[in-house]
């Protein structure tokens, strides 16, 4: 079996990951660790990653909230180049 993981990002860091060290989770390995404990037999073949970029004017650490967003998304997509689409709104 086969699938395809939608994350909704603003959701995923605000529920799960705002006060934590875990902001530079690897999203498709988690997605694919979770999968094969509920089925060892389904294979993740795209995680797609909704996402914003930061207003920098509203948020507390400006820039840098930007950059390490930016930075974030740079890592995971070569690591993922066929399996993760980045998706900006």
């Amino acid at each position: 079996m086969q699938a395809i993981v939608y994350i909704d990002g603003y959701n995923f860091y605000f529920g799960l990951l705002k006060n934590t060290a875990h902001k530079w989770l690897d999203v498709v390995a988690l997605v694919k660790h979770l999968f094969h404990i509920q089925n060892p037999e389904i294979e993740i073949v795209g995680v797609n990653f909704f996402t914003a970029p930061i207003i920098t004017r509203v948020s507390s650490k400006g820039n840098q909230a930007q950059h390490a967003q930016q930075n974030y998304h740079r890592a995971l997509k070569p690591r993922y180049p066929d399996s993760l689409q980045i998706i900006n709104g």
